[in-house]
């Protein structure tokens, strides 16, 4: 299993947060785990 790391500024552009938010609801719907830590660090694993 190996994770990829987003990290976010404390100010992103907004198609910036748009691509995080649509990553964010195609991890959702497929049950994959997402770990976000302070809303800058955002880890989610595959397989």
């Amino acid at each position: 299993m190996k994770y990829c790391d987003y990290n976010i500024r404390a100010t992103v552009p907004k198609d910036t947060y748009n691509d995080i938010k649509i990553l964010f609801d195609i991890f959702t719907a497929q049950n994959i785990p997402i770990f976000a830590r302070d809303g800058f660090l955002i880890r989610y694993y595959t397989t």
